[in-house]
């Protein structure tokens, strides 16, 4: 089977996984044998639109979910807090919590301000990344070893992004705002 990590997306211990172009059924299968055995579960999502799961929905912390309107009356998600996404800006679903922040794509005024309501958000210039459909969580690799302290984990996974290479000179000053005082260097 094949399985693409854009229709991969963790929410605590369950994890949803959209089956697009890319994924197929015998890839969620074999995904969720493997999971099993970590404790998580798994639900195939059948994807009519979009490139992956992950620019229609991604997780915000805790039980929210940013969704595109198409999604909302999806039965998966009616256990979770559901913020849509207006169809004129179904690009801006496509966001990356990271440690309390929330990464955007600047140019989505409503979906900006629902997100602020909600916390402390960054919107950054994906206006190249967009032509070709990359999204925030499609262009990063996010890292936890295990053998950091929280603040250097914070650090590892900023320092691994492939976004945050492409992007750092956005983020300036706003880094050790995110991340806290530290050697991370983008």
């Amino acid at each position: 089977g094949t399985l693409d990590g854009g229709d991969v997306m963790v929410v605590g211990r369950h994890i949803f996984v959209g089956l697009s172009a890319r994924t197929n059924d015998a890839g969620l299968d074999q995904f969720n044998h493997h999971v099993a055995a970590y404790g998580y579960t798994c639900t195939g999502i059948p994807l009519a639109a979009g490139l992956h799961l992950k620019s229609s929905v991604n997780s915000l912390g805790g039980n929210r979910l940013l969704i595109t309107t198409d999604l909302v009356p999806r039965p998966e998600f009616r256990d979770y807090e559901l913020v849509p996404v207006d169809a004129d800006e179904v690009y801006a679903a496509n966001v990356l919590a990271i440690n309390g922040h929330l990464l955007m794509a600047a140019g989505f005024p409503k979906t900006q301000a629902r997100l602020e309501r909600l916390g402390f958000v960054i919107t950054l210039d994906m206006s190249e990344m967009m032509k070709m459909d990359g999204g925030l969580t499609c262009l990063s690799l996010r890292l936890r070893p295990s053998n950091s302290r929280p603040q250097e984990k914070s650090c590892q996974i900023m320092s691994e992004s492939i976004l945050a290479r492409a992007v750092a000179h956005q983020l300036g000053a706003l880094s050790e705002g995110i991340f806290g005082a530290s050697r991370c260097r983008a």
